[in-house]
C-alpha cells in the first residue's frame, strides 16, 4: 500500500513541480496511476482494509478521469512534444486517433452565406450536390492533413522552460 501511495505522491510532485505541465504528461501520469491501482486491486494479496482503500481511490480516479479523458484526448494528440506516444497500448492509440478524426470534422470551413444564396437561387439541386461534394473534399483534406501531422516527428523542445 505504501508503494501505491508513493506513486500518487510522485505523480503529484511531478505534475505540480512544472510551471506548465503539458496535457500529454497529465494524461500519461493519470493513466499510469489508474493502471497501478488496477494491478494492486487484481493482486488480491493485500489486507482487506488496503484493498478497500485502494478500491475507493481507484473508483474516484476512474470517475473523474473518465469525465476529463474524453476532452483531453484531442489536446494530448495535438501536443507536438508527444502526439500519440501518450497512448501506450495500440488499441488506446487507435481510439484516440479515431476521436480526433471525428472531432476535427466539426472544424471544417463553412461556405459563406453569399455563396449559398447564389447557388440556391440558381438551382436547388446543384446546391445540394455542391454541398455534398464540398463536404467530401473537405473531409479528405482534413484526413490528409491529420495523417501528415501524425507522421511528422515529435517536437523535442519545451517552449515553456
Amino acid at each position: 500500500m505504501i508503494d501505491l501511495l508513493h506513486s500518487v505522491l510522485e505523480a503529484t510532485e511531478y505534475l505540480s513541480g512544472s510551471s506548465y505541465p503539458m496535457i500529454s504528461n497529465v494524461h500519461l501520469t493519470v493513466s499510469r496511476l489508474i493502471q497501478q491501482f488496477d494491478h494492486f486491486i487484481d493482486d488480491r494479496s493485500h489486507l482487506d482494509e488496503e484493498y478497500i482503500f485502494a478500491d475507493f481511490i481507484h473508483y474516484k480516479l476512474n470517475k473523474y478521469w473518465s469525465l476529463l479523458d474524453e476532452k483531453i484526448i484531442v489536446a494530448a494528440i495535438l501536443d507536438p512534444s508527444s502526439k500519440i506516444k501518450t497512448f501506450l497500448p495500440r488499441k488506446k492509440r487507435t481510439v484516440a486517433i479515431t476521436s480526433l478524426r471525428q472531432e476535427i470534422l466539426c472544424y471544417k470551413p463553412l461556405t459563406s452565406v453569399e455563396n449559398i444564396n447564389l447557388i440556391v437561387s440558381k438551382n436547388k439541386k446543384a446546391y445540394f450536390k455542391s454541398f455534398f461534394l464540398e463536404e467530401q473534399e473537405t473531409k479528405q483534406l482534413l484526413e490528409e492533413e491529420l495523417d501528415l501531422y501524425l507522421s511528422l516527428p515529435t517536437c523535442q523542445t519545451n517552449l515553456f522552460s
